[in-house]
């Protein structure tokens, strides 16, 4: 169970999704892939917000980048799935360094 279901339980406040989810977390592989999904939002969250902070239009990006504003814009939007090497120059273009972490779960 996530800590936000957990805060939900104790204060008596879940709903039938909260329900599902808390069920479907008990699945292993389950529980791996949404940890999984958190960490990419995090991640795309952090680097979206990176932008807007250094004051960055998605045009600015993608010149930095090298690359058509509508990649930018697909990969900001949510429609895209991007490779690391995308990140990576993502990240270079508003200012900030990725870097890795492979951790046993």
């Amino acid at each position: 169970m996530t800590d936000r279901l957990r805060d939900r339980a104790a204060c008596g406040d879940l709903d039938d999704v909260d329900v599902l989810l808390a069920e479907q977390l008990k699945d292993p592989s389950f529980a791996a892939a949404y940890r999984d999904a958190g960490a990419r939002f995090e991640l795309h969250q952090r680097l979206v917000s990176a932008r807007e902070a250094a004051g960055l239009s998605r045009a600015d990006v993608a010149a930095r980048m090298q690359v058509k504003t509508k990649r930018v814009d697909d990969f900001e939007g949510g429609r895209t799935d991007p490779c690391f090497s995308f990140l990576q120059r993502y990240a270079r273009a508003v200012g900030l360094h990725l870097t890795t972490a492979v951790e046993a779960p």
